[in-house]
């Protein structure tokens, strides 16, 4: 008589088995070893990632860009389970350049059918240069699906400011000159939002009166600022502007001037009286001196006669014309000239900017 021929095989012909009709059964259907291993493959169910089906992982290559060196930027991952059944317990890693982590991982246990879970990724570059990984996520049992990171660390204190220093000169108390500085990022990455401010033992003495420096700068681009010099006294002053970005480090400029006391034109004589002129003659020209007492240079130099009887007097020759450097003096003669008998009386005027103001006394007696 004939056995059955295997464990399975004997449940599934079990009433064929035993007897003449069984040994004529087990004639009729023939089975070998090989066919009943095929068998329990074939009727093997869907057993989750590794399945025939398979599962799948998107994006399945990931390329962080170029990333600051310092900074983080980061990505998700989601696994899905294709097959009809469960899948083995789940369990994440990255193999390959250490600035790449996982911060977040709901791929843990088993995932159902059609089920899905998500892994985050961080890519925190610590030096300059490119960077690779693989995200591997596994079950067990069964197989793997695998994603490729790329990513790129650059330079980000790239921040640059030009001029770094800025000399105001020296310049009279009242007055106010302006200076524009252009900030760079000259790194491979944006900046974050910039901030400029001024600080400094003498930071009242400066202020920024125009800024395009506020949004983030992307690598090679700049942007523009304007400072403003108000010494409001004597003295020197000195003060530093700093711009400065998250990432993007900060970009400083020294910032000097000095004021000075204007005003220091001195005019002689301060007064003079011509004596008695017939009307519809002239005097002799009476000679004045302007020095620069100040320590600046002076503008470009204006005189004018003004007063009631301003036209009573009369400028001759004059070398008060350009900017006088100080402790520098200049000339000019005046003559009194009546057409009516009277006293007349008036005012010689010089003025610069900057240099400020001098005046001088004109009086004279005009005879019939």
């Amino acid at each position: 008589m004939w056995r059955c021929a295997g464990l399975l095989v004997s449940v599934l012909v079990f009433a064929a088995c035993g007897g003449d009709e069984g040994a004529k059964a087990d004639a009729a259907l023939p089975i070998d070893a090989g066919a009943v291993d095929s068998t329990v493959v074939d009727a093997a169910p869907d057993s989750g990632i590794g399945c025939s089906k398979g599962a799948s992982i998107a994006p399945a290559n990931q390329d962080f860009g170029a990333i600051g060196v310092g900074t983080t930027t980061s990505a998700s991952f989601t696994v899905r389970n294709d097959c009809t059944r469960p899948s083995g317990v789940l369990s994440a890693a990255i193999t390959g350049a250490p600035s790449f982590a996982i911060t977040a991982n709901t791929c843990t246990g088993s995932l159902p059918a059609q089920g899905t879970c998500v892994v985050t990724v961080r890519f925190s570059p610590t030096s300059v240069g490119a960077a690779s990984a693989t995200l591997s996520v596994a079950a067990t049992p069964g197989s793997t699906v695998q994603a490729m990171l790329n990513g790129t660390g650059v330079p980000v204190e790239g921040a640059s400011i030009s001029p770094s220093a800025a000399d105001f000169g020296a310049v009279c108390v009242t007055e106010s000159p302006e200076r524009s500085f252009t900030v760079t990022n000259l790194g491979g990455a944006a900046t974050g939002a910039l901030t400029a401010s001024i600080s400094g033992a003498d930071a009242s003495r400066f202020s920024i009166t125009a800024s395009t420096c506020s949004a983030p700068l992307a690598p090679a681009a700049s942007c523009t600022l304007t400072v403003k010099f108000s010494p409001l006294g004597p003295g020197a002053r000195a003060a530093v502007l700093s711009v400065t970005g998250t990432p993007g480090g900060s970009a400083t400029a020294s910032l000097t001037g000095t004021g000075l006391t204007c005003g220091g034109l001195v005019l002689t004589p301060a007064s003079h009286d011509f004596g008695s002129v017939a009307a519809g003659q002239m005097s002799g020209p009476v000679t004045y001196t302007l020095t620069n007492a100040a320590g600046v240079a002076t503008g470009t130099i204006t005189t004018a006669l003004s007063g009631t009887d301003g036209a009573s007097y009369v400028v001759g020759s004059n070398t008060c014309a350009g900017p006088l450097n100080p402790g520098s003096s200049c000339t000019l003669t005046v003559t009194f000239a009546p057409a009516s008998a009277g006293t007349k009386a008036a005012s010689l005027t010089v003025s610069t900017t900057p240099g400020g103001i001098a005046m001088a006394t004109l009086v004279g007696t005009a005879t019939p």
